[in-house]
């Protein structure tokens, strides 16, 4: 392109303030104003972030986490020699000897470099995690060995070092689908942050545990997103493809990492049964068949999972955990899941983090103002938003999966202990993805009604909260 005038090589011109606006609502990313250096930039200093907060957190050595960190290790610890655990097993030898050695938090174990009778551990060492698929034990094993090739370290050291590498990923991965939704590089990077250092994100990080690819898992799914929402192309079959071998990938890492997916899957549901006014960029049945194929393939990677495990070890091992978070039915199993539904809409007051990560009241002020923050995302998305904007289809998925994911937990609860319990006050945790998505929107929202400066002095401020806590170690452990 060449200016008529000169004769040289014309400007690029920046879009008008309003034109952006309208590509951002409608999902289509921006055009490039912006150099990709800029962009390049803040992703390293993503990465730089999250590598210096969780090493800084795992290099103390804090004692093993309450979030069932011994029995994830044993399975890490197997999948690195291509072994699956079973009902019935007990963690290995070599995993309870580090285990003496890092700690419990909330128990005395026997002295570093000895081994206890089972009776000296939390639910006598038994493993329990075995129901989980595979994936993410498979990758944190096999690279955990060969992080202590290098480096030497014990392989608890060298598996939670790896939480760096999921964190920054999907801090990286964030940031770039929130530009690919249109949001400007300084939100996109200061949203991407805060999702790191939010205290759920930067916990999953520091401890060995199959919630720590959740960020990433979550960014993928609206990375997908943002190119199914493009106005129709010849290829709309790339986007339904990517979502369904997402929701597939992401559940066989957890299956509740695929809450996103399924929520997606509801709000493309909600979409088909609207006028076409409010779907502009795709078909009632491209929606349907993309939701319904999401949701298949997240429940055959749980039922074959299931199945494969079922034929595997002591037929009559009981859950010794069994009890601890739930407890047995008094009336039906509905009425009993009804009052815990409410919880949903509190993801984001996630109120445990790992020693060394924050204190107890900092985490929990901050998890209030995080549940008032997340619920205002939802329901300032969904009065905001233009007609079939990229920011509806996701507060229309972070409502349905805020109240959906409790009764999933329950429907899990009720499968597994054979329909007699449920968890009465199911953890925020476990819908700490619908978080992620919340945040999702609230730059959408910014980049919306042009808050982009207030969300991001908001953002900045608590990363460096977050920053200041993990510097100051243990006198900010909780």
């Amino acid at each position: 392109m060449t200016d008529a005038a000169e004769g040289t090589p014309a400007r690029p011109v920046a879009e008008a303030p309003e034109a952006a606006e309208r590509r951002a609502e409608a999902g289509v990313p921006a055009r490039r104003s912006t150099p990709r250096w800029v962009d390049a930039l803040v992703m390293v200093a993503l990465a730089a972030l999250a590598m210096m907060a969780v090493l800084t957190v795992v290099a103390r050595g804090a004692p093993l986490s309450v979030l069932d960190e011994p029995s994830h290790i044993d399975y890490a610890w197997n999948a690195s020699q291509l072994e699956i655990p079973a009902a019935g097993d007990s963690i290995d030898p070599e995993v309870i000897a580090l285990w003496n050695c890092y700690g419990n938090e909330l128990l005395r174990l026997p002295a570093c470099g000895t081994t206890g009778p089972a009776e000296a551990y939390p639910v006598s060492a038994a493993q329990y995690n075995f129901s989980h698929p595979p994936l993410y034990y498979l990758a944190t094993g096999f690279a955990a060995r060969a992080v202590e090739s290098v480096t030497g370290w014990n392989f608890v050291l060298s598996a939670r070092a790896l939480g760096a590498v999921w964190l920054a990923a999907g801090m990286v991965v964030m940031h770039l689908a929130l530009r690919r939704l249109g949001v400007g590089p300084a939100l996109a990077g200061s949203v991407a942050a805060l999702a790191g250092m939010w205290w759920a994100g930067l916990t999953a990080a520091t401890i060995v545990t199959n919630d720590a690819p959740f960020l990433l898992t979550t960014a993928l799914g609206l990375l997908a997103l943002g190119g199914a929402v493009d106005p129709p192309g010849r290829h709309r079959w790339l986007p339904a493809v990517l979502l369904v071998a997402l929701a597939a990938l992401a559940a066989g890492v957890k299956v509740m990492n695929a809450l996103p997916f399924l929520a997606i899957a509801g709000a493309f549901v909600v979409l088909a049964l609207l006028p076409e006014r409010y779907r502009p960029w795709a078909g009632r049945g491209w929606l349907l068949a993309t939701g319904a194929a999401m949701v298949a393939a997240v429940g055959a990677v749980y039922v074959l999972w299931t199945r494969f495990q079922a034929g595997r070890g002591d037929p009559d091992w009981e859950n010794p955990v069994e009890g601890v978070n739930t407890q047995p039915f008094t009336g039906t199993p509905f009425l009993e899941w009804l009052p815990t539904i409410p919880r949903g809409l509190s993801t984001m007051g996630h109120t445990y983090a790992q020693e060394g990560v924050a204190s107890g009241e900092l985490v929990a002020f901050v998890g209030g103002i995080g549940s008032i923050v997340g619920l205002a995302a939802i329901f300032v998305g969904l009065a905001v938003a233009r007609r079939g904007s990229a920011l509806a289809v996701i507060a229309i998925a972070a409502l349905i999966g805020s109240l959906g994911w409790p009764l999933i937990v329950q429907l899990q609860s009720f499968l597994s202990s054979g329909g007699t319990h449920y968890f009465p006050r199911p953890s925020a945790r476990y819908g700490a993805t619908m978080g992620f998505v919340a945040f999702a929107a609230l730059a959408l929202i910014a980049q919306r009604l042009r808050w982009q400066a207030l969300v991001i002095a908001g953002c900045l401020a608590v990363v460096v909260t977050t920053l200041v806590t993990v510097v100051m170690g243990p006198v900010a452990g909780s």
